[in-house]
């Protein structure tokens, strides 16, 4: 059993998932060889008599139950990270572990019905249970308890069958005004001799030494230059003024 290294998570130590892990598979283990004994000397004295055929059952379903709880503490050994996020593995075995709870509830329930007529005085009449009465209310509570504890793992495999979305924000780009498309294509096609005689314009110029040259980092005309396409704006324009180097 691997209980360090990869297979352990910052929760679990070394240390802490011995100690629970194996007191829970040595209370497991000893369940099973008491429930073992119980089904033998059941089966071997007092299976002729009804009321011990329910016993026997769900002394079958406490059996079932101990061992998918050792099934579900050796993985916990194994893989401790599996308690966190889930495997396959510790899916079947709790999934057998409900259908063990299930099962137990059903024959408690049954061994119930069964005292309560054998010794009420309803009507004067005492029903007895017959051995075959005995065998079909086990077959109906295991085949209960196989259907409903069964259910989880029918949708396992769906899981991974949704696809996976990509989480990782990709950077927005800013959309582009027409105004910049157009220059944009028009550097591009070398058409930009009226955009040039533009640029050159002096009040343009003027403009733009004036809001370079504008007082506090907290100008409106400071903030407005850094925005995303304020920048673009200004490359293409130093595009076209002066025509990167082929």
């Amino acid at each position: 059993m691997n209980c360090t290294g990869r297979n352990t998570t910052d929760l679990w130590s070394s240390e802490l998932v011995l100690a629970l892990g194996i007191f829970q598979a040595l209370t497991n283990m000893t369940a099973v060889v008491c429930n073992c004994g119980v089904i033998i000397i059941l089966y071997g004295k007092h299976s002729r008599r009804p009321i011990y055929i329910l016993f026997c059952s769900l002394a079958s379903s406490d059996l079932l139950t101990s061992i998918s709880g050792l099934w579900a503490s050796l993985l916990f050994i194994a893989k401790p990270e599996s308690t966190i996020s889930g495997s396959e593995d510790l899916l079947q075995a709790y999934s057998i572990f409900a259908i063990a709870l299930l099962a137990t509830i059903y024959n408690l329930m049954s061994i119930g019905i069964e005292r309560y007529l054998a010794v009420s005085n309803w009507a004067r009449l005492r029903f007895k249970v017959s051995k075959s009465q005995s065998l079909t209310a086990v077959l109906v509570n295991w085949g209960l308890a196989i259907l409903f504890g069964s259910l989880p793992l029918l949708g396992w495999n769906c899981h991974g069958c949704i696809p996976k979305k990509d989480t990782e924000k990709k950077p927005e780009k800013p959309e582009l005004s027409p105004a910049l498309q157009g220059m944009r294509q028009a550097g591009s096609t070398g058409e930009c001799e009226a955009l040039k005689a533009l640029l050159y314009n002096p009040h343009l110029r003027q403009l733009l030494r004036t809001v370079d040259e504008a007082e506090g980092k907290e100008s409106t005309m400071k903030v407005a230059m850094q925005e995303p396409l304020f920048v673009e704006f200004a490359d293409q324009c130093l595009r076209v003024i002066e025509p990167p180097e082929k």
